[in-house]
């Protein structure tokens, strides 16, 4: 079966061709041609687009928690997966904070043949900090090369005196390791000292223990050449030092939209509840936060990841002690870098840099791209329309936002998975019926 996609704007080796017709293969599931006007004898179906609809490659999201097996009140894969069709996402890489974790080479095969029937989006996984370091040749047996650490992986290597053992084995196999950098000793210290309050949230988790973790890592690769990537940066001073280090070795960083547009008290001030902003690393004041949007806009900062982090609503509305951190983000972070575009502050290409092409740089995968013979792994975008976040419309289990009534000004229409369509707006039903 042979799909005709007539009469949308194209992005094609980084230009917007004005107007151009895709052909896709469905039973191979590519891109058999791109033209304009093909005779009819060379498609099956015909389906016309509306003038201000864009074609995109899909977009590749390298850091969600997807939950499910015993947090499945949270979400599962399915709704994870779903919400990321929603956001025009093909792709996304699971974080290994899963109940049970992702730290052993047996858990992190089952975890992929059990989402092989759930995901309907392609999905992979980061291992997890293994108990003993030497499975991390485990890993790569099993395919996975990249590795997470959370602040407490850090301390337990670092006390342990296996850090550098962990680095020497990541060097070797050439495994990724992914980097949340926060300085729990310092965070520790602070709670002792610190009303525990949502308000004090950025002053317990403060800045300065991000930064004394990038210092120290950054340290660390003088003498190791791994391949590091630091997650969700959240200040100025962490940025700076990366981009003064990358000298070292391979060295990325990506940063969220909620560290980009927001902060404590403007988040506050949009939601029902404070335990809604609560997140790792937190909502940083005014300067962080229009140094990391101005680092977008000038092409410092490589890639953007949402950080999509689920919670049932119940355990977000707990103290501040009970409330887990994080929030839904597969559903807004593509068209809130759309509507950085549509507001002329990045171009298009730099969009699907930051959400396509780098993340798959990072992590070593094949980049969808629209070119003929390549995989037909898309998203349609309407560009004319505007919309309001409504978080009681997400397809995620977690139906609220840090971001709720934000106007996006587009909106994703459809997105095509291997030729075939995972997701369709209900509005645009009628465009794709024909």
């Amino acid at each position: 079966m042979r799909i005709l996609l007539e009469g949308a704007r194209v992005l094609v080796n980084n230009r917007i061709l004005r107007r151009a017709d895709i052909i896709i293969d469905e039973d191979k599931g590519t891109i058999d041609r791109i033209c304009i006007s093909p005779p009819r004898s060379e498609y099956d179906i015909k389906i016309r687009l509306q003038k201000d609809m864009i074609i995109l490659p899909g977009f590749v999201d390298i850091h969600v928690h997807c939950r499910d097996w015993n947090q499945k009140h949270k979400e599962t894969i399915e709704t994870c997966s779903r919400a990321a069709a929603r956001g025009g996402v093909v792709k996304i890489f699971d974080m290994p904070n899963t109940s049970p974790p992702l730290n052993t080479p047996e858990r992190i095969r089952e975890r992929i043949e059990y989402a092989k029937t759930r995901s309907i989006v392609e999905y992979y996984v980061h291992g997890g900090a293994p108990e003993r370091v030497e499975d991390l040749k485990e890993y790569v047996r099993v395919g996975v090369r990249s590795v997470k650490l959370y602040p407490e992986d850090i301390e337990r290597l670092r006390r342990s005196g296996e850090i550098e053992r962990f680095l020497k084995i990541c060097e070797e196999d050439d495994i990724l390791i992914i980097i949340h950098c926060e300085d729990i000793e310092l965070i520790r210290r602070n709670m002792e000292k610190i009303p525990h309050e949502f308000s004090n949230h950025s002053l317990i988790r403060c800045r300065e223990s991000e930064i004394s973790c990038v210092q120290y890592f950054l340290s660390l690769l003088e003498k190791y050449n791994c391949r590091v990537h630091f997650t969700h940066i959240s200040t100025r001073s962490s940025i700076l030092q990366i981009l003064l280090s990358r000298s070292r070795g391979d060295i990325s960083f990506d940063v969220t939209p909620h560290h980009m547009l927001l902060t404590y008290d403007l988040c506050v001030s949009n939601v029902k509840f404070e335990g809604i902003c609560k997140v790792n690393p937190p909502l940083r004041d005014n300067s962080d936060r229009d140094f990391i949007l101005l680092s977008v806009i000038e092409e410092v900062v490589g890639c953007v990841v949402s950080d999509h982090a689920p919670h049932a609503l119940e355990e977000k509305l707990k103290d501040y002690d009970s409330c887990p951190p994080g929030f839904p983000g597969l559903e807004t972070t593509s068209l809130i870098l759309l509507t950085l575009w549509r507001l002329g502050l990045i171009d298009l290409v730099d969009v699907v840099k930051l959400y396509c092409e780098n993340p798959c740089k990072i992590v070593r995968i094949k980049s969808p791209l629209i070119r003929e013979g390549e995989r037909a792994d898309l998203c349609i975008v309407d560009i004319s329309a505007e919309q309001i976040v409504n978080p009681l419309k997400f397809l995620s289990m977690a139906k609220y936002s840090p971001f709720e009534n934000l106007k996006l000004g587009a909106k994703i229409v459809a997105t095509v998975l291997r030729g075939r369509t995972v997701y369709i707006d209900e509005e645009y039903l009628s465009v794709f019926s024909k």
